[in-house]
């Protein structure tokens, strides 16, 4: 009975660990992914400390720095901005908090997802300690899809 029972955990943990590769997170039914991240309290110098990391950031991982294009539509303006058609990594400026949010579009972008987001969780928690807060990750366990 308790060889079997290891067997069916193992053949579990084996299962998730490919279906949601790199620890990327369980992904909604598109292949959309984004974990969302806020440094409380940010002021000037603080969201030019954000911007210099994101920035070493974009470079340790190859991540080309973007603009935003006439039809994007940033509420606010990001401050920074750098993407690929797998991943993004984006900042905003707030009255008196800086949103950073890594967003994977498809599903072949997990790897890189993981390696970008677990660089600015553990970058941006060691410098800015209890004001970073990391947002819940989304349930898209009930996702419904509508067709029209």
């Amino acid at each position: 009975m308790r060889e079997s029972l290891a067997v069916i955990l193992a053949t579990l943990l084996l299962t998730s660990c490919q279906s949601n590769p790199s620890g990327a997170g369980i992904p909604s039914s598109t292949g959309y992914f984004s974990h969302g991240y806020d440094i409380t309290g940010a002021g000037a110098r603080e969201a030019a400390e954000v911007q210099q990391m994101l920035g070493s950031i974009a470079a340790k991982t190859s991540l080309p720095k973007r603009s935003p294009g006439p039809n994007d539509h940033y509420s606010p303006i990001p401050m920074a901005l750098y993407n690929d058609f797998h991943v993004q990594l984006l900042a905003s400026r707030h009255e008196d908090y800086v949103h950073v949010e890594v967003t994977r579009w498809t599903y072949s972008g997990a790897s890189a997802f993981a390696r970008i987001d677990w660089l600015v969780r553990s970058t941006f928690s060691r410098k800015f300690g209890r004001r970073f807060y990391a947002e819940p990750e989304p349930d898209y366990s009930n996702s419904t899809i509508v067709t029209e």
